[in-house]
């Protein structure tokens, strides 16, 4: 938001005074469109948030709509992080009680270092 709000504020007018024929379609787009393009840059996570909130900020796309639509628009990839990040510690405790994931011959190298540092004398080498 503060990019976006920088690049309104502090560089609007000269890049629309510099590229005043090169922006006017672009302009009258994102007048029409602006809500819907924001929502689809958002929704694909291919271009960087603060690239998208620098370009926004370039155009007549209204402070209110931006936010709304930058919200919904990164709500499916938020619910998607924080689910593989609810996640890792059930990952992380089925390795520790089930060591499926670790092949055999490592698993015995596990144990028999656990055996010598549990129990110097019974040490397998």
């Amino acid at each position: 938001m503060v990019a976006f709000l920088l690049s309104r504020y502090l560089l609007r007018d000269w890049v629309q005074s510099k590229m005043q024929d090169r922006l006017t379609r672009i302009n009258e787009a994102f007048e029409r469109e602006g809500a819907f393009y924001l929502f689809t840059l958002r929704i694909v996570p291919a271009v960087p948030f603060f690239v998208i909130n620098l370009v926004m900020g370039l155009t007549k796309v209204r402070v209110s709509t931006f936010w709304w639509v930058s919200q919904i628009g990164m709500l499916p990839s938020t619910a998607a992080y924080v689910y593989a990040g609810s996640t890792v510690p059930s990952w992380t405790r089925q390795n520790r009680l089930d060591h499926s994931s670790v092949p055999n011959s490592s698993r015995s190298h596990t144990q028999a270092w656990r055996t010598s540092q549990s129990n110097p004398s019974q040490a397998v080498c």
